[in-house]
């Protein structure tokens, strides 16, 4: 375990090390909520501001897929992973360990973005349920970064797994209600929304925040944590030494 340990620090250095994916962990969610919250105005039942505080930093959460890949696939990461490779390691320590550091990257500046939400826009994660609202968005944040290890084992490449993951992220994130109101799709739209695993954590959240209602959330949270076991699963099993040559 210490090997892997020591890969995983090199690991989370080599993100925190990368300013561009520190300025989008800490900058992108808080500058998204602030702006769709300006256009979209006051509401009389729910703040535009704790909407988009939800439904962005979910969003941003589903975004995590982009660290991951990059932190497995980027060229100047797989001179080292090849090195690994030539070590007595397990080699499915080098898709763990991107995933592991990736989660702690992402959770510790998605926390600090929560904590800027809250503080300065007051934005409503729940009250005393704040973190059971939390954990559901961190399992979200665990699924995504296992999504992108997956599919960079499955596609051999960061660019083809980046845009697979982001047309996904981004097609269900607009349909789900992320960034406007469902209802606003029509009936139709809004009937098929319905079965979007984004639409069923969208609503698990609000239930939890505003009605206190955990009806729904144990089941959304053992359905994204089981998919991640399995996606992790699949990723250790699937990655070969090979990929990096």
């Amino acid at each position: 375990m210490y090997e892997l340990r020591k890969m995983v620090e090199l690991d989370l250095l080599n993100l925190i090390k990368n300013p561009m994916w520190v300025a989008y962990a800490t900058l992108f969610p808080i500058l998204l909520v602030m702006t769709l919250s300006f256009l979209g105005g006051s509401g009389h039942v729910m703040r535009p501001v704790d909407y988009f505080g939800i439904t962005m930093m979910l969003f941003s959460a589903l975004l995590s897929s982009s660290f991951s890949a990059n932190a497995f696939m980027e060229e100047r990461i797989k001179l080292p992973n090849m090195r690994l490779i030539m070590l007595p390691v397990p080699v499915y320590f080098i898709p763990l360990s991107k995933i592991v550091a990736t989660f702690i990257f992402s959770v510790l500046f998605y926390s600090l973005d929560g904590l800027v939400l809250y503080g300065v826009f007051q934005v409503n994660f729940g009250g005393p349920y704040w973190p059971a609202v939390w954990l559901l968005l961190i399992a979200v944040d665990l699924f995504s970064i296992v999504l992108g290890i997956l599919f960079c084992t499955i596609f051999k490449t960061e660019t083809t797994a980046n845009q697979v993951t982001s047309l996904m992220v981004q097609t269900l994130a607009l349909l789900s209600g992320c960034f406007f109101p469902i209802y606003v799709l029509g009936d139709k739209l809004g009937a098929v929304s319905q079965y979007s695993p984004v639409t069923m954590v969208i609503n698990t959240l609000f239930e939890v925040i505003y009605d206190g209602n955990f009806y729904h959330y144990y089941s959304a949270l053992l359905v994204i944590l089981s998919l991640s076991l399995v996606g992790g699963m699949l990723s250790l099993r699937l990655f070969k030494g090979d990929d990096y040559l």
